[in-house]
């Protein structure tokens, strides 16, 4: 019989405290290193809405101290981080990281908060480790007052070279196909899927929907060496490169995409400010057997 599903929560929960203090996102910690690059890179792609929701309310949710810090630093007032555990944060916080940042233990599963609680939900590479993704991004929806921003791995469209970078991670990070499809808390790991997104917005009757599909590069021995490195930095750009071109080309799925689910109508200048950065708008139908007012 399968274990409760609160028992992979538990032992990240653990995880967190072991590690709090000792494990530093590398934008704090290591500011100039080719992984802090990397999450550079993923956040400033959503620089127009940082921009224009300054003063809104953001909640930031599987935050590992990263996301609450970069908010912060682009000039966000008002931020909440929060984790299943918030040892590692408070730790964070201790150290003068983040300062003016609430911290809130919260399970992303079971949220406890009222609904519409912040203007905006940050999940940043969380939504794959839950047990139970689905209704995470419910309770996500639920408590966001503006839209939901998620950054995530995507679902693999089963193209030609697909294979080859599960092959090239199994080959460089050692392991079966098993150690890629579950982690070591013990949860299958949901990668986030366009067509299961607007499916969800669909039957909440909310959008428009923004998606932004790009590459990425990850490889310890790479990430932790310094962006000024010649050598380290071609590698890690080359990665990005090869890929971005497979997947132009439709040889290779996009390893990541950006989904932003808005319960309220963007500003137009907002909406083409993202278009300009790359993001694509997917208008969600609209339930013909409903009232307009029943959909708002």
């Amino acid at each position: 019989m399968a274990e409760p599903q609160h028992s992979s929560y538990e032992r990240e929960a653990k995880r967190l405290s072991d590690v709090a203090g000792s494990e530093v996102a590398s934008v704090i910690g290591n500011p100039r290193s080719i992984d802090a690059w990397r999450q550079r890179r993923m956040y400033e792609m959503v620089d127009p809405i940082i921009e224009a929701h300054r003063n809104a309310t953001w909640l930031t949710v599987g935050d590992s101290g990263g996301d609450a810090w970069f908010l912060k630093s682009r000039g966000v007032a008002d931020v909440t981080a929060s984790s299943i555990s918030t040892d590692q944060l408070s730790a964070l916080q201790l150290q003068g990281h983040l300062p003016g940042v609430r911290l809130r233990s919260i399970n992303i599963e079971h949220i406890d908060c009222e609904s519409e609680s912040f203007d905006i939900v940050f999940c940043k590479e969380a939504y794959h480790h839950l047990p139970r993704p689905a209704v995470g991004l419910y309770e996500m929806i639920r408590v966001a007052r503006k839209c939901v921003v998620l950054c995530e791995p995507c679902d693999h469209g089963g193209r030609l070279f697909d294979w080859l970078r599960v092959k090239a991670k199994s080959l460089l990070r050692g392991g079966g196909l098993e150690f890629h499809m579950f982690e070591p808390v013990g949860n299958f790991i949901f990668q986030l899927s366009e067509r299961e997104t607007l499916k969800i917005a669909t039957a909440l009757s909310i959008g428009p929907l923004f998606f932004k599909n790009f590459s990425d590069f990850y490889h310890p021995s790479v990430s932790e060496k310094c962006i000024d490195e010649p050598f380290p930095r071609a590698i890690a750009k080359l990665g990005i490169g090869v890929q971005d071109g497979l997947a132009r080309l439709r040889l290779m799925s996009f390893a990541r995409h950006y989904a932003i689910i808005w319960k309220q109508l963007p500003s137009s200048d907002l909406s083409e400010q993202l278009q300009k950065r790359g993001f694509r708008r997917v208008d969600v139908p609209r339930n013909p057997y409903t009232s307009a007012q029943e959909q708002t």
